[in-house]
């Protein structure tokens, strides 16, 4: 095969044509659809876009000259980011090119049909993102209910350990000041029976003191009415002593004037007297 074959001029339309069987992609479906077709003003800028691609056409077409493909991708990506100003990604340029081309060429020829099924499935694309779109947002609503249901459940779980620790330290503030009022309490009964037996101990002592007092006052009341007895008694009997001598030696006078007088009357009358 000569090298002729091989050395064919490339055209503006079998690069096309290449590029169209060979890319595929969605993204320039989704930038088409957010800045192309559902824009406010979506003819004016596929008019622009249009008068490029003629301009680049009949500059190259009718030469007949050979366009290296980086050439047509660099043309059709600044008419692009004039119509669009945006900045493109590296990787996405050739699959913005094929897209934008076969709406081109569409749109040339009248081709109505394609831009309804292009509208059409875009619209569906779209139906779907928001579909998906929707679909994450209720998967993230639920992640979020789920999360707040956590922190709910975290923040009951706290509350509930909460609770029941101020309900432990009031249990047991309660315990220990019912131990403390026992305590006190049976610190109180104790100091109640101590003061009470030493009372009871004072009073026993003071009986007892009391009672000793008395029963020394009562020895020593018997003891002196036993002495005052006594000396009464040796009174009584010194008196009669007294009396009793004091009467016999009376009555010892009285006996002897008496024999002295009968001795000198009747000297008989004594003998027979003695004798009787």
């Amino acid at each position: 095969m000569e090298s002729s074959d091989y050395e064919e001029d490339i055209t503006i339309q079998s690069l096309f044509n290449g590029l169209t069987n060979i890319l595929s992609s969605w993204e320039i479906i989704k930038l088409i659809k957010e800045t192309l077709i559902f824009s406010d003003k979506t003819e004016d800028k596929i008019q622009d876009f249009e008068d490029d691609l003629m301009f680049f056409f009949q500059e190259n077409l009718d030469k007949n000259k050979q366009i290296e493909e980086f050439e047509v991708k660099n043309i059709l990506l600044d008419s692009l980011s004039n119509i669009l100003h945006i900045d493109l990604q590296d990787g996405s340029e050739l699959n913005v090119v094929k897209e934008l081309v076969l709406l081109y060429q569409n749109i040339s020829s009248n081709n109505l049909d394609y831009v309804e099924n292009l509208i059409s499935r875009l619209e569906k694309e779209k139906e779907k993102e928001n579909l998906n779109e929707k679909e994450n947002q209720n998967e993230n609503e639920k992640e979020k209910e789920k999360e707040k249901e956590k922190e709910k459940k975290k923040k009951k779980r706290k509350r509930k350990i909460k609770i029941k620790i101020k309900i432990k330290i009031k249990i047991k503030i309660k315990i220990k000041i019912k131990i403390k009022n026992q305590n006190q309490n049976q610190n109180q009964n104790q100091n109640q029976n101590q003061n009470q037996n030493q009372n009871r101990n004072q009073n026993q002592n003071q009986n007892q003191i009391q009672n000793q007092n008395q029963n020394i006052n009562q020895n020593r009341k018997k003891k002196n009415n036993k002495k005052k007895n006594k000396n009464r008694n040796l009174k009584n009997f010194n008196n009669k002593k007294t009396s009793n001598n004091s009467q016999t030696k009376d009555n010892e006078d009285d006996d002897d004037n008496e024999d002295d007088d009968d001795n000198e009357d009747n000297d008989g009358w004594f003998i027979v007297k003695k004798r009787k």
